[in-house]
């Protein structure tokens, strides 16, 4: 389903490794924990399809999702609470492998748990244009009543340039194949409720980005991100981070901030940040990576003014 943005530069996504693990060696199994709480296990095909997911409440599983797949693409979900099915997701692609339809079914039990009943949940059709592009997405109701609620418009150069959702439309300005804009409106008025910007340097790679709420600085060396400043628009609080690699990998991140509302990539466990947050000064945040043979993250250490409190752990095992 191609309509992520894909033109808008995010210089942290080459570095995604680490704090999302991609998996660099196909694996049976990947367990992820937080200090000492489990909070997933996935089991894997030899392909490196997630056929199963066991989310976990207090060390117990409670959720799991079940994945069938027909080569690379996933035919069917299913979806259980303490193992007793909950819904049925189909998904239909078309003979360019585009996803077109997905379809969920509810299992609705009565008081006794028993005598379950199948009702027609979340669906979505989508239409591509020639460039394998989305151009529409329908919504299905539970009356069969199908209603448009995205639609996507492309340049010549299939840069996506509009995208109107009910009562929003999303434009997109660029510069050459860079983006420079992106602002969204309010159909009902006509008016701009929020815009961001990009500037990009020498080498074309985002320097400055500025939206609603913050605006930041990237700095490079050799093509690879080492520093980011973030400033807080509402109340100047600010986020300095350095990134330091070791050969070719990331090893550690540094953040001095006084914002303590951290970006998702630096997020810290709240209760760890509130019990030693300073509020008139700049606290110090550090992460530390460690990897597999495989380059597989397996550790991030997190730290707040160099007092270890707690890691995450991602453990593997590998066909």
């Amino acid at each position: 389903m191609n309509v992520d943005e894909s033109n808008i530069q995010n210089p942290l996504k080459t570095l995604e490794s680490s704090f999302y693990p991609q998996l660099k060696k196909p694996i049976k199994s990947f367990i992820y924990i937080i200090d000492k709480d489990t909070i997933s296990k996935s089991y894997f095909d030899k392909e490196g399809n997630e056929q199963t997911k066991i989310d976990y409440e207090s060390n117990k599983p409670y959720y799991k999702a079940v994945s069938k797949f027909i080569g690379n693409l996933k035919s069917e979900n299913t979806f259980y609470v303490k193992d007793i099915l909950q819904s049925t997701t189909t998904y239909k692609y078309d003979s360019n492998k585009n996803l077109i339809e997905w379809q969920g079914i509810k299992t609705v039990y009565d008081k006794n748990g028993s005598k379950p009943k199948l009702v027609d949940d979340i669906h979505w059709i989508l239409e591509y244009d020639k460039n394998n592009k989305v151009t529409k997405k329908f919504s299905i109701d539970a009356l069969k009543v199908k209603t448009l609620t995205y639609e996507y418009m492309y340049d010549s150069s299939n840069k996506l340039i509009e995208m109107n959702q009910l009562q929003w439309q999303d434009k997109y300005d660029y510069d050459n194949d860079l983006i420079i804009k992106k602002y969204r409106i309010f159909k009902n008025d006509n008016s701009v409720y929020s815009s961001s910007e990009f500037k990009y340097n020498e080498e074309n790679l985002l320097s400055d980005f500025s939206d609603k709420y913050y605006t930041t600085h990237y700095s490079y060396d050799a093509s690879k991100l080492k520093k980011i400043n973030y400033l807080n628009k509402k109340d100047n609080t600010i986020q300095e981070i350095d990134l330091i690699y070791t050969d070719d990998l990331l090893s550690k991140v540094e953040v001095n901030t006084t914002d303590i509302y951290l970006k998702p990539e630096f997020y810290f466990i709240t209760n760890y940040l509130y019990f030693t947050w300073n509020k008139n000064e700049s606290n110090k945040l550090q992460m530390e990576f460690l990897y597999d043979k495989y380059n597989n993250i397996i550790e991030i250490k997190y730290f707040i003014k160099d007092d270890y409190k707690y890691s995450k752990f991602f453990i593997y095992s590998y066909y």
